[in-house]
């Protein structure tokens, strides 16, 4: 039988922190939506609220960004936010901090969005440098585009040589 030293038994009964992540998304000209991975949190006078999310294999290299921003999306709120609001070259700032409410802040990186996959779990939007691959001017989809009501059920839009039918689930 192995024993455990006496510092090792002192590690293990010490309190387990995680990094956490501050997240905030520039939808303007609606409003900015920050995010922290944690709870409740106050960063450099702004107001960070608690929400399910991480971001998977990120990969910061001077102005190249890759990664995925994974949201909870259990109630299709995000889901429907990142659709009304776009995604697609929005700045995003990430920062991570120590759990410890004392913890240092420090900042992680600056990217867009990209593409995004919204199922019913979670809604994953890929995050790139803001130099990368752009795409803009784009068309938001809001009221003073001309978009306040929603298409009919069985609309089909073709998007780049591809049909895609609009059906609405019960």
């Amino acid at each position: 039988m192995k024993i455990l030293s006496g510092s090792m038994l002192s590690i293990l009964g010490d309190e387990v922190t995680q990094p956490g992540l501050l997240v905030e998304i520039d939808f303007s000209p609606f409003p900015i939506k920050r995010w922290s991975s944690h709870s409740n949190r106050i960063f450099d006078g702004r107001t960070f609220t608690a929400e399910t999310m991480r971001i998977d294999d990120l990969s910061v290299d001077g102005v190249r960004v890759s990664g995925t921003l994974v949201l909870g999306n259990t109630d299709w709120v995000m889901g429907s936010l990142l659709i009304t609001q776009g995604i697609q070259d929005r700045p995003i700032t990430v920062w991570a901090y120590d759990a410890h409410p004392s913890g240092e802040v420090i900042w992680v990186c600056s990217a867009v969005g990209g593409a995004v996959e919204i199922n019913e779990n979670d809604c994953r939007v890929e995050l790139r440098g803001a130099a990368q691959y752009l795409t803009s001017p784009r068309t938001y989809v809001t009221p003073d585009n001309g978009f306040n009501v929603l298409l009919a059920a069985g609309t089909v839009l073709r998007i780049n040589g591809q049909d895609i039918r609009l059906d609405r689930r019960s």
